[in-house]
């Protein structure tokens, strides 16, 4: 089983977060914000529902609730979420109505199934179908969010400046190892061969590209 998504987390790291809190009965889904010190409780347009972390040692621990209650990560600003069992590729996660998540590390589409790493154990793998699944999370690609040099996926070396406030323009500088003589641009807000390049990484003198 992969660990829960505040293991580990403080208070601060999970405040904002959109959560969905389902037990036998019913469910509600909301954004956590501060309650009393030490706390964080369900917010729901303005309404404020009841405990649902508190702080133990520094760290979030969930808070008993009078009957079992299933706490899931809705959303990450780092990850698009993907709700068509269809869709899920390779490299993505993938999230159970359990509240489990797995690394998907291939996928057949043929048989509708995809095969699950637990993200704890790397070595372990097993098939699954969509019975269970919920949802799957893919990581955005990383684009350049400064002026400068980056590298993209390939190695290939980029110059980046800033068109808008956090918007870029790159120029590719070298290409398979050699200097560009023409070099291609993209452009990291209307450009789709930016996510193509992704992710990216600043450049590093002391690091091949």
């Amino acid at each position: 089983m992969s660990e829960p998504f505040w293991e580990g987390k403080t208070l601060k790291e999970l405040e904002g977060k959109r959560i969905r809190a389902a037990c036998d009965e019913f469910a509600i889904e909301g954004h956590l914000t501060k309650g009393i010190p030490g706390t964080l409780v369900i917010e729901i347009t303005n309404r404020f529902l009841g405990e649902v972390f508190h702080e133990e040692n520094g760290f979030a621990v969930p808070t008993e609730q009078s009957r079992p209650t299933v706490i899931t990560l809705l959303d990450d600003p780092d990850y698009d979420r993907i709700g068509d069992f269809d869709d899920v590729r390779a490299g993505d996660i993938a999230v159970f109505s359990n509240g489990n998540r797995h690394q998907v590390t291939d996928v057949d589409p043929e048989d509708r199934i995809i095969r699950l790493r637990a993200i704890e154990a790397p070595a372990a793998s097993v098939w699954a179908d969509d019975r269970m699944f919920a949802y799957a999370l893919r990581p955005k690609p990383q684009l350049p969010d400064k002026p400068g040099l980056w590298v993209d996926k390939n190695g290939d070396l980029w110059v980046f400046a800033a068109t808008d406030p956090n918007v870029y323009q790159g120029t590719r500088l070298r290409h398979d190892g050699a200097w560009a003589v023409t070099g291609q641009r993209i452009h990291t807000y209307t450009d789709m061969f930016a996510g193509d390049n992704a992710p990216f990484h600043p450049y590093n003198p002391e690091v091949k590209a």
